[in-house]
């Protein structure tokens, strides 16, 4: 009795030693440059993980963490930057272009997971989303007035003070919260740059491109 009892204690002990060890998210085995991205039999695989036990994921919070620090080195890509034209060599513009890059405030709430310690960039977030929205509304102004004084509609004035309204915010205020909340993002850049292993964070843009190729 005592024997079948110490057996069991045994199988038990191994099965849950082998739940602890598994991996709860699909992956392709193991890989060895972090931030490498991929197509394996037909789906976007990207390498990561923690601790430099790298592997190929297809899905789960390794793979989901991947594409918001793509989308936070994108929002501090320009257009200029060389790695642009790499991805220009590689075929993959068009999907780069296609895919929708913009870091929404939910994605970075749903990060940080009410850690208080982000509560300044989330906040910096919602002030730069508001500025960009008055911004593109002080954009159509600017066109519409502009449209109806060359169809005499409107006073030249008009035009002059709706133009000098969206130059002055964009370069004021609009700028102001997004330098703010670039210097905060760059702390959550920063973080998981470490946290993956990430050396150069930008060979991330082809992973955000691979989701639309």
């Amino acid at each position: 009795m005592k024997t079948t009892v110490k057996a069991i204690l045994i199988l038990i002990l191994i099965a849950s030693l082998a739940s602890c060890s598994s991996d709860s998210y699909a992956n392709a085995g193991g890989c060895d440059e972090s931030g490498v991205s991929k197509i394996i039999k037909n789906k976007v695989a990207v390498c990561t993980g923690l601790k430099g036990k790298f592997k190929w994921y297809y899905e789960g919070k390794f793979y989901s963490d991947m594409i918001l620090l793509g989308k936070i080195q994108d929002e501090f890509t320009d257009i200029e930057d060389p790695i642009n034209q790499e991805i220009t060599n590689q075929g993959l513009w068009p999907a780069y272009m296609k895919f929708d890059s913009t870091l929404s405030i939910e994605e970075i709430i749903t990060y940080t997971n009410g850690d208080s310690r982000w509560d300044s960039l989330i906040e910096a977030k919602s002030v730069t989303d508001s500025e960009d929205a008055k911004q593109s509304y002080l954009l159509d102004e600017r066109f519409r007035l502009n449209g109806e004084y060359r169809a005499g509609k409107a006073s030249r004035s008009e035009a002059y003070d709706a133009q000098q309204k969206q130059i002055a915010q964009m370069n004021g205020s609009a700028a102001t919260a997004r330098t703010n909340y670039r210097k905060k993002l760059a702390v959550l850049k920063a973080k998981l740059m470490t946290e993956y292993q990430i050396t150069d964070p930008s060979i991330l843009l082809f992973f955000l491109a691979r989701q639309s190729a």
